[in-house]
């Protein structure tokens, strides 16, 4: 929701004076260019008295993207508009049948939810959706696990509201949970949790379910005899797509990147890569734990001495449990045919020009480049992986004796007779 002070400093600009009321007597205001898809910075806004809608566009895989479509589109600025380019699509959790276990969500090979969606010409549905906001609790709730599995929208600190919020009140039998009233004991729409999520950090949750409802009682989704609209979770965003600022998508990201890097799954898949780069393939699971646990504590203690500082995923506690570690220091394990791995071929042709006393010149950009069309010789150039997901597999193995093992090589799927030799000339 944007307050009408905000909608009025967006109107009222050079082009569309701020004694303008409505479309029909914008003068010579309407003659501007209202929106311009190739510059969006060229668009301008101004006040209107037509109605505006959303609705909801879900393509074959069951992601979706926001649609606006305002009764007026000659004069308005129409942010998320219904063609083919429109790539803002995101995940929805849809219900599942109760029998089979599908997703329900509408889909042209369902006629697009029984025709209650639009079927339109890139085989995506058109749905027109009710938007309804309930409050998640009308009284305290039973503790922890119930409030994470009801509430899924998250809120802003209370001290940022300043006197708005009463201090803070502490659930009657978890200490760990406080609560925060703008009216003492009312529990509202926005009254705000803190409490800690799975993963132990300290979050803040609204006192709000939100729900996006496809079709009606008229006419609904389902089939008879069952008579009810699809419902599903409304994924709220702070995100201005009016209006977006570069703020707010550092917000988001940092706020996804907490999310992942607090993940139970993150600690354990990062070492195992770490330790991998660092020459050992296939390190034991003691290995990955201890080097884990150093992730997730931001410490290290190795013979009296203690690395990093306490905080989550502090690389120096996590390499220093890889390098310190009784499993990269035996030299017994060296006779084990198991230990070890391929060093990637670019680190190789590297190590072999550092071994060389290879210094750079001044001149060196002018002449013949030194790593010129490495990837089509090695297998790698830094800079040119083919994808996000690097050059090879953390978990690649090579058939043969290495699958049959059960042991895995990732470099190895880089190489072939031709980049095996390249990198040995």
């Amino acid at each position: 929701y944007i307050s009408f002070d905000v909608n009025k400093e967006r109107c009222s600009n050079l082009v569309c004076p701020e004694a303008t009321n409505s479309i029909s007597d914008c003068g010579a205001c309407c003659a501007q260019v209202r929106f311009s898809e190739a510059v969006p910075k060229r668009s301008h806004f101004q006040w209107t008295d037509g109605s505006c809608s959303f609705k909801l566009k879900v393509r074959l895989d069951g992601m979706a993207a926001i649609v606006h479509e305002p009764s007026s589109s000659v004069s308005t600025v129409v942010y998320v508009s219904n063609t083919v380019r429109n790539m803002n699509y995101f995940n929805l959790h849809w219900p599942r049948d109760p029998f089979v276990g599908d997703e329900l969500f509408p889909t042209i090979d369902n006629n697009c939810g029984n025709e209650t969606c639009i079927e339109q010409d890139d085989w995506t549905c058109l749905c027109d959706i009710t938007i309804t906001d309930e409050v998640g609790f009308s009284a305290e709730p039973a503790d922890a696990d119930t409030i994470l599995s009801t509430l899924t929208v998250g809120a802003f600190e209370p001290e940022l509201f300043g006197s708005d919020y009463a201090t803070g009140v502490t659930h009657s039998s978890d200490s760990s949970i406080t609560i925060y009233h703008k009216v003492v004991g009312v529990y509202a729409l926005d009254t705000i949790f803190k409490l800690s999520d799975e993963f132990g950090e300290t979050i803040y949750l609204k006192n709000i379910v939100s729900n996006i409802d496809i079709g009606d009682t008229t006419k609904d989704y389902f089939v008879p005899p069952i008579r009810a609209p699809l419902n599903v979770r409304n994924p709220v965003s702070f995100y201005d797509l009016v209006d977006p600022q570069l703020r707010d998508a550092y917000y988001e990201t940092d706020a996804l990147i907490d999310h992942l890097i607090s993940h139970q799954n993150t600690a354990p898949f990062v070492s195992k890569n770490l330790i991998q780069h660092f020459g050992i393939s296939n390190p034991s699971p003691r290995f990955v734990e201890s080097v884990a646990t150093a992730f997730k504590t931001g410490e290290y203690t190795f013979n009296g001495v203690t690395f990093g500082d306490g905080k989550l995923s502090d690389l120096k506690a996590t390499v220093a449990a890889i390098l310190l570690d009784r499993e990269a220091t035996s030299t017994v394990l060296d006779a084990d045919p198991a230990y070890g791995g391929i060093r990637e071929p670019v680190i190789k042709v590297l190590a072999f020009m550092r071994a060389m006393g290879y210094t750079p010149t001044s001149h060196d950009r002018n002449i013949y480049p030194k790593f010129d069309g490495m990837y089509s010789k090695v297998g790698q150039m830094a800079h040119e992986s083919p994808d996000q997901f690097s050059f090879f597999l953390h978990d690649y193995q090579p058939p043969g004796q290495f699958a049959q093992s059960k042991l895995s090589t990732p470099p190895s799927q880089v190489l072939t007779l031709s980049t095996t030799i390249s990198a040995v000339e």
